[in-house]
């Protein structure tokens, strides 16, 4: 495993530690045309999983010598994600592991519980329900859940064809979702890459966009466009993030 640097992080009162977590996966990324030339950075990502079963990516960049001042800063991240989107990272980037960790997820025999509030009326029907299948009432929960979770419908998703440039219609993205204008890896100018190389970002992590994010970016976009409207590409460039951030806040919300 590369990058073995320790990144921990507690959200939502749950701890996340590469050091203490299982390692899963590792896949290794150009963010553009992998070029020093244009200051664009080798990185890769690692999905990990914690011992009560929770998933994480991290998101590795390798340190940055700053000139002048001879100190290193490490840029990296520690991105919490669901069991479903652990899923589909993993059958995007190594697909024989899949079964692996479905496996090892439900194998551990660990459970948790938690306190339900409900009217007594209502209690008195799950009681009922589950007298009828011959189940106890915390058996019959769990299985009622599971049902509700397993006919959920799957997550909305674009392409990575639908990323586009508003005015020219032209693909910042290959098929794979790596940076390249008109759909081939790597071609572009290096303003061009650069904004091809965000929009990787926005389509290939799309469980670092929360709605507040996605908000606040949206809203920081449209501003600087509005500003900037007699400069030209960089007014240009501004509108295709706010395109390509509302496809995102589209394509992550869930349908039940």
């Amino acid at each position: 495993m590369n990058n073995s640097t320790e990144l921990k992080r507690v959200v939502d009162g749950i701890a996340y530690n590469t050091t203490t977590s299982q390692f899963v996966h590792e896949h290794p990324e150009d963010d553009a045309s992998g070029s020093s030339e244009t200051g664009v950075r080798k990185s890769c990502v690692q999905l990990f999983r914690t011992r009560t079963g929770q998933f994480f990516l991290a998101m590795r960049r390798p340190a940055i010598l700053i000139e002048g001042v001879g100190k290193q800063v490490v840029d990296d991240m520690l991105v919490p994600i669901g069991a479903e989107h652990a899923m589909r990272w993993l059958g995007k980037h190594c697909p024989a592991k899949i079964n692996e960790l479905q496996e090892l997820s439900g194998s551990d025999g660990t459970s948790t519980t938690f306190s339900l509030r409900m009217d007594e009326s209502l209690k008195r029907a799950l009681v009922l329900n589950a007298g009828m299948q011959k189940m106890s009432l915390n058996a019959w929960c769990v299985q009622a859940l599971e049902k509700t979770l397993a006919n959920r419908k799957p997550f909305l998703s674009f392409p990575a064809s639908a990323y586009v440039e508003v005015h020219s219609g032209r693909r910042v993205l290959t098929d794979e979702g790596q940076p390249g204008m008109d759909g081939i890896l790597g071609s572009g100018t290096p303003d061009e890459l650069m904004q091809a190389a965000l929009a990787a970002f926005i389509f290939n992590y799309p469980i670092a966009w929360t709605d507040v994010y996605l908000k606040v970016f949206m809203h920081t976009f449209s501003t600087l466009q509005a500003r900037l409207e007699h400069h030209g590409y960089t007014a240009e460039i501004c509108a295709n993030m706010v395109a390509w951030l509302k496809l995102q806040e589209r394509g992550t919300a869930s349908v039940l």
